[in-house]
């Protein structure tokens, strides 16, 4: 693995050896075959099924054995909770052939076993209905009898035994059976009870494990809210923070609401005492004059301002109203960012980079539906289905490979990530010549932190409340508690630095990848500006250690990225330890993206091509998008046999042809407004959804396992059933609120604080560095530019302070510059009107001659600011130092404001 930290050598649990070892050697012959039954015994287990009734002997515990004598008393006397208890209890049906071997009973019923016995009349005993699913594992060496456990177990689909984890990947081949006893016994009883009906089916040639924990049984209880918060820390805590966000969306709102009515109301009143003393017209036209001409007061306060700050220097202190001010603006600023209507215009708005390049929204929809579509195919083999037979034949197919290939479509996440990645960092490196690299990765760290606490915080404390049912504590329970001890891991980025086995969600791994691999993009952008043949070099080493890991790892391990039939779960948890989680492995796919990214902002998205091969580049990335599916599709039939060769030459190949497609695509993408394929991708639905993928893709786990997990009763499924559309828009209200919520809202929580903290930083490197810069890329998503400066202003203030130093204020040296005018004007009329007379020119007309004097008035203003301008120039280097000193001062004080 790629962090060896953090993962201690845990013991495997695997399936007990099947046979006994041997006494001695006279005994060898006959333990090589199983024992044939004996007539007698053969029809005894055939006229005869197991009850699965426990008894009072089986139990150990006192009280345990009590409620199982008062059970077996009751229900000789046919009393109604004995018999719903035994009904709650599953039975041996039909269609065990067709792979119906999961039986869960009935949860409800038995969940509804309620009742007080009186033993004595001063000793009443409650007794309450427990439902407990027990694993029973099924194994047999007779040959003849291979073939029916084959189509028992579902024709084999996924392959598993007891040593594999089932809070994810479900353990196929393995029989859930639903058992309902008193709620005072434990799993062990149950366990005991199961061995003791099917020992006598062990000589039959199929051999029976059982396996049934505390943790697979459960019982209801009902605690109130208020309780439930006083004990629980984590639900309290969790609920004040999803009230506390929900407060802060209709805060802002109400905020900006109010704010507006408040102004709304002291417009209303204005007006109305205008009317009343008929001053209307006065303050109208007052109005009109102050936004005409900026006022003295203004300029001698400006000045005043200037002055203040060259008195102070450079140990100039802010005051703390100042201080306060600032973290009160910077509070709104928060509360804003809160908006519900600030985070619709985000989502609906047309400034973000899926507007440019319009063919990501449809990739990442795509992406994230295909993710749902597989993540829905692995959560089947949980389910009581009763035609597994028919659901495997329809699983039969070629086409079943767009679902059982997730990794394709996560590289594709992937590779999008990279290119807007290095995009972005050319652009700022082309404008700033330099990268903030703390700053982007503050920024990157802090993108997925927020949304992704904030879902782990539910799946933890509240997602346990809200429901029950056979499988709830093997998923719902389990992952809670893997979530809970792995959560720390989250704040680090380093989830993949354990076994996925022990991660609460696989989307998380995604995360870390993904973070983990951004480092790639600044070094390898500014490698490219700065000496490109390194760059190159460097990317082409990246790409031949990650293709030659994958093939290397498949091969050697026996992986597969593929959900072939009958692939086992340890070899699938192989995979996603030593492939799905490597960032070695995967960092095809996100330095494709950074090398696309590059190009299309180097060639400004279009590639000089001839005509003539366009035609070819699409044939050729049309072919390779249809090898990335075709060539392991063999692998969905029953009849495939695995082979490691195969198997990593896909594995190393398939992420680098699949990137090399798309890039094509991207650089033809059509770029013509007027394109009906770029309308298409630019629709409001699209960009809207496609802003809001991170939070989607999220949601559809926690709702995918909530789904699975309060499935009580056995089901017929079809293959249309993988796609869901209530499920779907479940997920996608989930989405929308919980970008509301806290994705939207806390990118640009980060954006506030981030940018703040590096314009200080910046501010403090302007006494060093002449040259100023902008404190965030100007087209970047994840970081708003800081304010930029008018450049008449900033020369307005140098000309201002120039003339402070050279010792006459502003008003004498505009007055002087008046008078010349006026003096210069004069005499140059009188010229002209001398030379007219001499010469005997006829007459002009007034208009003739006063635009003659204006002209003339404009060429001596030139002049005579030229003049001016040489006059105010400094003359010595001190004077040149103190003005770059003032301007920086100033530069300082407006970005602070």
């Amino acid at each position: 693995s790629f962090f060896p930290i953090g993962k201690p050598e845990k013991h495997i649990r695997m399936p007990r050896d099947t046979k006994p070892p041997a006494a001695s050697a006279e005994h060898a012959d006959s333990q090589e075959e199983p024992s044939e039954m004996s007539q007698e015994n053969f029809e005894s287990v055939l006229h005869t099924l197991p009850s699965f009734v426990a008894s009072p002997n089986h139990a150990a515990d006192t009280e345990c054995r009590q409620q199982l004598q008062i059970f077996h008393r009751q229900l000789r006397g046919n009393k109604l909770w004995t018999l719903q208890m035994l009904d709650a209890t599953g039975k041996i049906t039909s269609g065990i052939l067709r792979g119906n071997i999961n039986q869960f009973g009935d949860f409800d019923q038995c969940m509804q076993v309620k009742t007080v016995v009186k033993v004595t009349p001063k000793n009443p005993i409650r007794v309450r209905g427990k439902y407990c699913l027990a694993h029973i594992e099924m194994q047999t060496s007779n040959k003849d009898l291979r073939a029916p456990l084959h189509f028992a177990q579902g024709r084999g689909l996924w392959g598993s035994h007891f040593g594999n984890p089932n809070h994810f990947v479900p353990r196929y081949s393995i029989a859930n059976w639903g058992v309902c006893i008193p709620h005072l016994c434990k799993g062990d009883v149950v366990k005991q009870m199961i061995e003791m009906n099917l020992r006598a089916y062990n000589k039959t040639g199929v051999e029976f494990r059982v396996e049934v924990d505390d943790d697979d049984c459960y019982t209801r209880t009902n605690v109130k809210l208020l309780k439930l918060i006083k004990k629980d820390t984590n639900f309290a805590m969790t609920i004040f923070c999803f009230f506390g966000l929900t407060v802060l969306c209709f805060g802002s709102l109400l905020y900006k609401y109010c704010h507006n009515i408040k102004d709304w109301l002291v417009v209303k009143f204005k007006k109305a005492e205008e009317d009343t003393t008929g001053q209307s017209e006065v303050s109208a036209e007052t109005t009109e004059d102050t936004s005409a001409e900026p006022t003295k007061e203004a300029e001698q306060t400006e000045d005043t301002e200037i002055a203040n700050e060259l008195s102070t220097g450079d140990d100039h202190e802010e005051s703390p109203a100042s201080v306060l001010q600032s973290l009160k603006d910077m509070l709104l600023e928060i509360i804003n960012s809160f908006s519900p209507q600030r985070t619709f215009t985000q989502l609906l708005g047309s400034d973000h980079f899926e507007t440019e390049f319009p063919i990501f929204n449809i990739l990442k929809l795509g992406a994230t539906f295909a993710l749902y579509v597989s993540l829905k195919y692995i959560m089947i083999g949980h389910l009581p289905i009763i035609n597994r037979d028919k659901l495997v034949r329809a699983l039969d197919q070629s086409h079943s490979i767009l679902f059982r290939s997730p990794m394709i479509y996560m590289d594709v996440l992937l590779m999008i990530s990279g290119f807007l990645v290095a995009y972005q960092l050319a652009e700022e490196i082309e404008q700033k010549t330099h990268i903030q690299l703390l700053k982007r990765m503050a920024l990157k760290i802090s993108r997925y932190l927020p949304t992704l606490y904030v879902v782990l915080l539910f799946q933890t404390s509240i997602l346990p409340l809200l429901g029950s049912g056979p499988l709830w504590t093997n998923l719902v329970g389990q992952n809670t508690r893997l979530c809970e001890q792995q959560m720390w891991r989250n704040f680090f980025s380093v989830q993949n630095a354990i076994d996925i086995e022990d991660t609460c969600s696989p989307m998380t791994i995604q995360l870390a990848i993904e973070v983990q691999l951004y480092i790639l993009g600044p070094l390898l952008v500014w490698l490219y500006h700065t000496d490109t043949d390194a760059a190159f070099f460097i990317y082409c080493a990246l790409h031949a250690m990650s293709v030659a890991a994958r093939y290397s790892r498949t091969q050697s391990e026996y992986l597969s990225v593929t959900l072939f039939h009958g692939m086992n779960i340890s070899k699938f948890y192989r995979t996603a330890n030593l492939l799905f989680s490597s960032p070695l492995t995967r960092a095809t796919p996100y330095l494709l993206g950074i090398g696309t990214g590059l190009l299309h902002r180097s060639q400004a998205g279009v590639i000089e091509i001839a005509s003539e091969l366009i035609p070819v580049g699409w044939l050729c990335a049309a072919v390779s998008l249809i090898w990335c599916f075709w060539s392991p599709s063999i692998g969905m039939h029953t009849d495939f046999v695995y082979a490691a060769k195969d198997a990593a030459a896909y594995a190393a190949w398939c992420p680098l042809i699949l990137g090399l497609a798309l890039a094509w695509c991207i650089f033809m993408f059509p770029r013509d407004e007027n394109s009906i394929l770029r309308f298409l991708t630019t629709l409001r639905p699209i960009l809207f959804l496609s802003r809001i993928t991170f939070p989607l893709q999220l949601v559809t786990y926690v709702v995918l396992l909530y789904n699975t997990a309060i499935v009580t009763e056995p089901r017929k499924y079809h293959l249309s059933d993988l796609v869901n559309f209530n499920e779907i828009g479940v997920i996608i209200i989930g989405g929308i609120v919980l970008a509301f919520l806290i994705d939207v809202p806390a990118q640009n929580v980060r954006k506030i604080i981030i940018n703040r903290l590096f314009i200080e930083r910046a501010a403090s490197e302007h006494d060093i560095e002449p040259e100023l810069s902008s404190g965030a890329e100007a087209s970047e998503p994840e970081g708003d530019a800081d304010p930029e400066i008018d450049e008449e202003e900033i020369k307005a203030v140098n000309g201002e302070e120039e003339s402070k130093e050279g010792g006459g204020s502003t008003e004498d040296v505009s007055e002087n510059l008046a008078s010349e005018k006026k003096v210069d004007m004069d005499n140059e009329i009188a010229e002209d009107d001398e030379e007219a007379e001499e010469e005997e020119v006829v007459p002009e007309t007034e208009e003739e001659t006063e635009a003659e004097n204006e002209a003339i008035i404009e060429e001596k203003d030139n002049e005579i600011t030229e003049e001016d301008e040489i006059k105010k120039r400094p003359a010595k280097d001190e004077n040149v130092q103190e003005d770059s000193t003032s301007y920086r001062r100033r530069r300082r004080r407006i970005s602070d404001d």
